[in-house]
């Protein structure tokens, strides 16, 4: 069955993290900076854990996306994607050395 996302509302489901955090969420989440981003963290970031990391002062925001959105996640923001209905996605990961040398 083809599910249209007009009704479906949400593809994606996103959690951000606050820039200003990123070496004691790094450490908090044992993310493994050397590896490629796919493999820094094997698991999503559940409630349970967000509630931890809040009471740790970590600033985040949780976001949903839906069809057709475009977003710019800067340089230094720890961010995970959760697929929740059927999408294609395309990404570019631009680095502007001009920018932060």
């Amino acid at each position: 069955a083809v599910v249209s996302t007009q009704s479906t509302g949400t593809l994606k489901d996103v959690i951000a993290f606050d820039a200003a955090n990123f070496y004691q969420l790094a450490e908090e989440l044992q993310l493994d900076l050397y590896e490629p981003p796919m493999t820094q963290c094997d698991i999503w970031i559940d409630d349970a854990k967000v509630s931890q990391l809040r009471a740790l002062g970590i600033k985040f925001a949780k976001i949903r996306l839906r069809a057709h959105d475009i977003y710019f996640i800067p340089r230094n923001v720890i961010h995970q994607f959760k697929t929740v209905a059927c999408c294609a996605s395309i990404a570019w990961h631009v680095r502007l050395k001009q920018y932060y040398d």
